[in-house]
């Protein structure tokens, strides 16, 4: 190319910046977002060993991309805990995680406790686990998550 000498600098910069400007541009892609389906997991369970209608605490940690677990109402019950030697499973209310109206990715762990768990047969001790599901103020369902046994005895 040939180009007077005063302008060989100014073209050449101009084209460096330009070629700049393309290597540098940031991916058009959105960013993942957060996981509007709340997820479970249960941390801990306890007593291992119980009399019957003595109480069984868990320890149960949730997830949420949205932060609509909970509800104000304390008539709504949201959590469900089946004994798995049960056809129906308990409810149980979770008060709000979040501030009511937001929309933020929440993260933590509370405990449920069952009261008075006892025998159902004649023996004198039983295997039992729960499977807990959560579900959000949008109706979404949480995945199901399953304790680990515990012996219930006379």
């Amino acid at each position: 190319m040939n180009l007077p000498p005063n302008t060989k600098f100014p073209a050449l910069f101009l084209l460096c910046l330009i070629l700049c400007m393309f290597s540098n541009c940031a991916s058009t892609k959105d960013p993942i977002a957060p996981d509007i389906v709340p997820r479970i997991k249960i941390m801990d369970i306890s007593p291992l060993i119980v009399q019957q209608f003595q109480p069984v605490v868990l320890t149960l940690e949730y997830e949420d991309g949205d932060g609509d677990l909970g509800e104000e109402n304390p008539d709504t019950k949201t959590l469900s805990v089946k004994d798995s030697r049960l056809p129906e499973a308990d409810m149980y209310h979770i008060p709000p995680v979040s501030p009511p109206d937001t929309k933020v990715p929440i993260k933590g762990t509370f405990k449920i406790t069952v009261q008075n768990v006892f025998l159902l047969g004649n023996g004198s001790s039983e295997q039992v686990h729960f499977t807990l599901q959560i579900k959000d103020k949008a109706g979404h369902l949480s995945n199901s998550e399953q304790s680990q046994a515990i012996t219930v005895n006379r």
